[in-house]
Parts: C-alpha cells; sequence; structure tokens
C-alpha cells in the first residue's frame, strides 16, 4: 500500500472514530436531558407527598383554569423524562447502537407503549388517546424506563474514550 493510501485510509477512520463518538455524545446529552427531568419529577412528586389525594381531588379545577399544581407540574416532568428517553431510544437504534442489556430491554413489549406515549407527549393529542391511558395503566413500566435508562447509560460509559 502506497503511503498516500496508507493516510487517506488512516483519516478516513479518524472521521468514522470522531463521528461515533459525536453519536455517543448526543445520545449522552439526550440521555441527561431525561435525566434530569426524572430528578426534578422526584423532587416535585416527594414534595407532593402529604396532598396526594387532594391534588387528585383538584386536578380538574387546574385544568380548567389552566394553571399548574404540583401534580400537574410532577407529571409534567415525569411525561417529559419519558418522552427525553424514547428519543435516545430512538436514535440508539437509527444509529445502530449495540450493547446486549440494552438490546435486551428494548425487545419488551413495553417499548411500543412508550413510543405512543412520547407521541402524545410531543405532539398534543386528547388527554385520553391510547398512549397516555396504556402508559398510566401499566406502573411497571417505569420499573422498566430505570432499567433501560441505566442500562443505555453503561452503555455508553464503556464507549466513552478513557481519560488519563
Amino acid at each position: 500500500m502506497t503511503d498516500r493510501k496508507s493516510i487517506r485510509k488512516q483519516k478516513r477512520q479518524l472521521e468514522l472514530t470522531k463521528g461515533r463518538l459525536k453519536k455517543v455524545y448526543s445520545l449522552s446529552l439526550g440521555l441527561l436531558r431525561s435525566g434530569a427531568a426524572y430528578e426534578n419529577f422526584l423532587g416535585e412528586w416527594s414534595a407532593a407527598k402529604s396532598s396526594r389525594a387532594a391534588l387528585q381531588k383538584s386536578l380538574p379545577l387546574a385544568v380548567e383554569k389552566v394553571h399548574n399544581n404540583a401534580l400537574t407540574s410532577s407529571s409534567a416532568l415525569l411525561a417529559l423524562h419519558l418522552a427525553a428517553l424514547y428519543a435516545v431510544v430512538e436514535k440508539w437504534r437509527k444509529w445502530k447502537f449495540v450493547d446486549s442489556e440494552v438490546d435486551k430491554l428494548l425487545q419488551n413489549p413495553f417499548l411500543k407503549t412508550l413510543e405512543k406515549y412520547r407521541h402524545t407527549v410531543f405532539h398534543v393529542e386528547r388527554y385520553d388517546v391510547g398512549g397516555t391511558l396504556e402508559m398510566l395503566s401499566q406502573p411497571k413500566i417505569l420499573c422498566w424506563t430505570r432499567l433501560l435508562s441505566e442500562a443505555i447509560r453503561a452503555a455508553l460509559r464503556s464507549m466513552m474514550p478513557k481519560s488519563v
């Protein structure tokens, strides 16, 4: 192989590596956004713990007055977390990332529910549309989304360059 060919091949390999790393960083930022929404949800939800029954009763009035209360704020943060997580999953799959634990979790039927829910969050839909109702009727999905988030986080960490 001539030196020119070798140099071109090395440059091409470097560009491919940089492109892959940009995708890893992009997924990481998306996951951080999702995680930030989840962390804020936990804070809001914890603060509202003592008055959840009262908050449930106040929901219709909050909706009618178009005014947030602790329940609507915390549920909005949870919705953003779940929708942002699905956006990460979308790119993970489009960019053909592979990790055995993530791939196993992505086989779960909850993925379709998460996809439909993401659609209802980022595209205003009727409040009683299927994606929302399915999400609310399956509380186990939140455990699965936490496992999925952590699996993606671990996979991304393993793909990051090792610092000195």
